[in-house]
């Protein structure tokens, strides 16, 4: 079942734990991906921006 992409931000950027496995478990993922893709939302999500020069390195280096 194919999910609108602006149903799948609100699921992942507002919705729980549930939702977001639910989209996890359509997207057909190998067993072992799941979890890095939540670890990676998380941390996607506490990263600020503060407006300096350098926040797209920054946000890089943090996710990788």
């Amino acid at each position: 079942m194919r999910t609108p992409l602006s149903n799948t931000r609100e699921m992942i950027h507002g919705g729980d734990g549930s939702q977001i496995a639910s989209l996890l478990d359509n997207a057909a993922l190998p067993k072992p991906l799941p979890p890095a893709f939540k670890v990676a939302i998380e941390v996607a999500e506490d990263t600020d921006d503060d407006g300096g020069e350098d926040d797209q390195e920054r946000f890089r280096r943090r996710m990788i």
